[in-house]
């Protein structure tokens, strides 16, 4: 936590996983409660067995959340995430935005 939120363009990926009621949802949005309040995007997703035909859902739920939280932002800050999107991710936008349909907007 203290490395991510110390430096500013970090970026940390962190699994989580164990028992079912063992409390890991509980901890998760305790921990995207600290961070929303630093100003910083925090992506969760959880993989429902029952959705195991989509193999990419929980990868999808995090980024559809992400971009829930972007149109949140002001019409200047959509813009330069909008470019540093397309700048980064290139010729692959298309596919992107086939599987995470809410990058359309």
């Amino acid at each position: 936590y203290n490395r991510v939120t110390s430096a500013e363009g970090s970026s940390e990926i962190v699994l989580v996983s164990g028992y079912s009621g063992a409390g890991k949802s509980a901890l998760v949005k305790q921990a995207q409660n600290s961070f929303n309040e630093k100003d910083g995007f925090f992506l969760c997703g959880k993989f429902d067995q029952l959705q195991h035909v989509e193999p990419l859902s929980a990868i999808v739920d995090a980024f559809s959340g992400l971009c829930h939280e972007i149109m949140k932002k002001d019409a200047a800050t959509r813009d330069q995430i909008r470019s540093a999107i397309q700048e980064n991710v290139g010729s692959e936008t298309g596919f992107l935005i086939n599987l995470i349909p809410m990058l359309r907007n």
